[in-house]
């Protein structure tokens, strides 16, 4: 399974925010016990030209669950977005008990007049 990982300054887009909001958010996930380091940050080398020189830096990147927690914390507009969907999804998904593909449902409307038209050359003893 692929896991989502964003580095940080990608986060800072996502939420709209400033960069040492998202660090002491995430210093006060990993304090408070809510995320556990090693599950939640990758740490990747990158290299990156700097003048005539190559840097080889270590890269903090953080999987989907950090990157919800951080959502939950951040004060910006976007933040704000962002918790509504999120908790319309979570109210959709406790009272219907299951979550609904929107993209996919749409994609599988489209294909019903082509279903129907395919369905009289089907043969009878398919449909019992």
């Amino acid at each position: 399974m692929k896991r989502l990982q964003v580095r940080r300054w990608k986060k800072i887009i996502i939420y709209q925010t400033d960069r040492t909001s998202i660090v002491r958010h995430i210093n006060n996930i990993y304090k408070a016990e809510e995320l556990d380091i090693e599950s939640t940050c990758a740490k990747i080398a990158q290299v990156q030209i700097e003048g005539k020189r190559s840097v080889k830096r270590t890269v903090p990147f953080f999987n989907l669950d950090m990157i919800i927690s951080v959502g939950y914390r951040v004060n910006s507009k976007r933040g704000v977005r962002f918790r509504q969907w999120a908790n319309r999804i979570l109210k959709d998904y406790l009272v219907k008990g299951y979550a609904v593909n929107e993209r996919l449902r749409k994609e599988q409307i489209g294909e019903l007049p082509y279903a129907q038209s395919v369905w009289p050359t089907i043969p009878l003893w398919l449909s019992h």
